[in-house]
């Protein structure tokens, strides 16, 4: 990428940047794909990692089929991945998809007095999509119902240090989850499992494994969280999926490194409609240790479809969190098995 000054034609900067597309100017900005840069200096734009608070550059990538171009507004850009995907720059809350309807193979998503102008082009091609029609969005008040989930981008360890978790700084897991989701106070919960995009070969959705055990025919669930009423929240989102039968599992949250640490962990649970008292009890334990003795959800909640968050301040960490949930029967069915909705990690002292 080369930049030459208008005015006398003179060399400003040129820099290789590898970039896959189409560079786009974006106010200041120059997005090369998969990265930003200063269009002054040509140097990578940086951010906050969510998870380790470390400094790195701000990268993004569209997963699956791309074809077209990618369109910009001063704070916002448009793109194809699959389906229609954008990303708002004043959130920052990731890759945020627009399903059903496909840009074109060229130029068709247009900002223009506050509108996207998103004219149909993909007539006479093969891609199935459902809805092919021109499409116009305009602004609306932000609230936390109608924010969609995304997916936040950014690199597997494909070269050493290219994007190591740890040490963990602040982890926030939502399991069942469709997709990413910020909260008001900043913290960004990732869905577990992972999702996968495929697109040039690697995995550009964050890796996070929690070597998790779950009770066979058991696992995760997800429900629209405007559609089951969880009390005692303002993130009803968290509560309304989570996983049953889940019985262990282990966080990383320090490299081979790191000095040993101490965390506040917080463990997020509501029950089902369905449970009564005394129909799913477990143990929990943290490092090995119980720290909760015969743990009732709907007793400790209050009701079922409350949530209930269980904080554990100085847990001492030499390497990975060990959580687990310990069924009160030998071979519990659904309906007693453990339940656990999320988990938030927070690095204790400086």
């Amino acid at each position: 990428v080369t930049a030459l000054s208008a005015t006398d034609g003179e060399l400003i900067w040129s820099r290789e940047l590898g970039y896959l597309r189409r560079p786009v100017v974006m106010k200041d900005t120059l997005i090369v794909e998969p990265w930003m840069c200063d269009i002054r200096t040509g140097e990578l734009k940086t951010r906050i990692h969510p998870i380790t608070g470390k400094e790195v550059t701000w990268e993004f990538i569209r997963g699956g089929h791309s074809c077209g171009i990618t369109t910009a507004t001063d704070n916002c850009f448009f793109l194809r991945s699959y389906s229609t995907t954008y990303y708002d720059l004043n959130e920052d809350r990731g890759m945020l998809p627009f399903g059903a309807v496909r840009g074109g193979c060229w130029l068709n998503i247009i900002m223009a007095n506050g509108l996207v102008l998103y004219p149909e082009a993909s007539s006479g091609c093969r891609c199935s999509f459902p809805i092919r029609s021109t499409v116009v969005f305009a602004p609306r008040e932000a609230t936390d119902e109608n924010r969609p989930w995304s997916v936040f981008p950014r690199r597997g360890a494909q070269t050493p240090g290219d994007d190591v978790l740890t040490p963990v700084k602040r982890l926030a897991v939502n399991f069942g989850a469709p997709g990413e989701r910020k909260d008001e106070d900043g913290t960004l919960w990732f869905t577990y499992p992972r999702p996968q995009l495929a697109n040039l070969q690697v995995r550009w959705v964050l890796p996070l494994a929690l070597n998790e055990q779950v009770i066979p025919d058991m696992g995760y669930f997800s429900h629209n969280f405007k559609g089951v009423r969880i009390e005692g929240t303002d993130k009803p989102w968290v509560f309304a999926s989570g996983c049953y039968g889940l019985t262990k599992c282990d966080v990383p949250l320090l490299g081979a490194a790191d000095l040993p640490r101490s965390y506040t962990v917080r463990l997020c649970f509501a029950a089902p409609a369905e449970d009564l008292p005394g129909q799913r009890v477990f143990d929990i334990k943290l490092q090995d240790k119980v720290v909760v003795k015969d743990f009732d959800i709907v007793l400790a909640a209050g009701a079922p479809q409350k949530a209930l968050v269980k904080e554990f301040k100085g847990v001492r960490v030499t390497g990975g969190l060990a959580i687990e949930l310990v069924p009160e029967v030998e071979s519990p069915t659904k309906a007693q098995a453990p339940l656990i909705n999320g988990i938030e990690i927070v690095r204790e002292g400086s």
